[in-house]
């Protein structure tokens, strides 16, 4: 089993010399298998330092105090640093299972930034694959999500990916290694979990290695995905009208499937959720015309050979956000300073740390846009996370002005909220250095 990861890590190239991983850690096997394994094989691996986060999700009570308080005398007994945060009872009871994920996330990549770390392992495993691929087709989908989870997505890293859930609790049991298992996990109040309790055993019943051979499909997959997306991309960049309008004279001029990945590359770009369903309707859409109503709010219309893009309301904003003045919808300005703190707090009496952007702390571009529905927020000044359609309508904002509320973000989630500041995951600290400056004009 350990050449079997060693030969995974090295075949996916997921660490490097020296570098400083944190790793993401439950308490659960699959991710107290990841823990044990690169702490002991870290001078072979060439990991210069392991350190831990875990996030105490508080949805359990006392059970979840005892997952944190697990984690952290394990890494105790073996002199790794560890790093926890507990979420509060008012985020846990507004938040939905994608808004904690998003949360999680955007603490791992702060604690990152902070302990210097360079990559973020978790444990995710083939079973995990298995179950996520079945959803995905069950959900309808393409190449992206028949290869499910990936083994590196930007600075995270999957190294047990190929493992199944079982051989991280063989793995476990070998090793001596004690772990906790979640009584929610048991429950098919989650639509995983049904998969995984009534879906994967008959079907392992028949194919009883569908892990790994999952595993390899989802490998060819991925790489078909990632060269459709690039020659997607190089495509895109000739049919660009604007950032909300393409050219559909030149683009239906390439094959189906060039076509349908150039609209996913749009789509993305301009942070719009979809499916491949969305996908196929949108290419329908471009061989006649008319308007298409997407998921979540937006419109796209075709006519005269262009392809446009509109919430219900008004037409979709985004822009990439810019040192200066930056325009919105209705005459409505953002204005940008970048410079260092420091400097700015000699100079200006009326500076707020809530209107700055740690600028270390940004992971991407920055994008100045409008509400899509299904954004979460989490607020630096009051330290709660809610979706932005429960904050619009605590407001009592009518269907118009949420769309006119001012968003910057990032390719993580939303960093700046107008009315409201910046998020906790870019507020500026100790060791800020230079910061974006926001303020604005309605």
């Amino acid at each position: 089993m350990n050449s079997k990861i060693v030969d995974y890590i090295s075949k996916n190239d997921l660490l490097f010399s020296g570098c400083h991983v944190l790793c993401a850690v439950s308490g659960g096997a699959d991710s107290m298998t990841m823990l044990h394994f690169l702490h002991f094989h870290a001078a072979a691996l060439k990991i210069k330092r392991i350190s831990v986060y875990h996030l105490n999700h508080n949805l359990r009570g006392h059970d979840s105090d005892e997952d944190e308080e697990f984690v952290k005398t394990f890494c105790e007994m073996l002199s790794i640093p560890f790093y926890s945060d507990k979420l509060s009872d008012d985020s846990v009871r507004c938040a939905t299972e994608n808004s904690l994920r998003e949360e999680r996330y955007q603490r791992l990549y702060e604690v990152a930034r902070k302990t210097g770390a360079d990559l973020i392992a978790t444990g995710h495993t083939a079973s995990d694959l298995t179950e996520t691929v079945i959803f995905n087709i069950g959900r309808g989908c393409g190449l992206k999500g028949i290869s499910g989870i990936v083994p590196k997505r930007d600075i995270i890293i999957r190294p047990i990916l190929c493992l199944s859930r079982h051989e991280t609790e063989e793995y476990c049991n070998k090793n001596n290694i004690h772990y906790r298992t979640d009584v929610s996990n048991l429950s098919d109040e989650y639509v995983r979990n049904r998969i995984r309790h009534h879906i994967v055993p008959p079907i392992s019943e028949i194919f009883p290695d569908i892990d790994d051979k999952i595993l390899v499909s989802s490998s060819i997959s991925l790489e078909a995905d990632e060269y459709f997306r690039k020659i997607a991309r190089e495509i895109r960049s000739n049919c660009v009208l604007s950032l909300t309008s393409l050219n559909t004279s030149r683009l239906s001029s390439y094959d189906s499937i060039v076509v349908k990945y150039v609209l996913m590359d749009w789509l993305k770009e301009l942070n719009i959720p979809y499916d491949y369903a969305d996908i196929i309707r949108l290419k329908q859409l471009i061989d006649t015309s008319g308007r298409l109503q997407l998921k979540k709010g937006f419109v796209v219309e075709h006519f005269s050979n262009s392809l446009n893009l509109r919430n219900n309301v008004s037409e979709a904003f985004v822009s990439d956000l810019k040192p200066g003045t930056n325009d919105f919808v209705h005459g409505k300005k953002v204005f940008v300073v970048q410079d260092n703190l420091r400097l700015i707090n000699k100079s200006e009496d009326d500076l707020s740390l809530y209107d700055c952007i740690d600028c270390d702390k940004v992971v991407g571009r920055l994008v100045l846009r409008n509400w899509i529905y299904g954004d979460t927020f989490t607020s630096a000044k009051r330290r709660i996370t809610k979706t932005l359609k429960k904050y619009f309508n605590e407001l009592k904002l009518s269907s118009s002005d949420k769309y006119e509320q001012m968003i910057i973000s990032d390719n993580v989630g939303i960093v700046w909220l107008e009315g409201e500041g910046v998020s906790s995951r870019v507020l500026p600290d100790q060791n800020t250095k230079d910061v974006y400056w926001i303020k604005y004009t309605i």
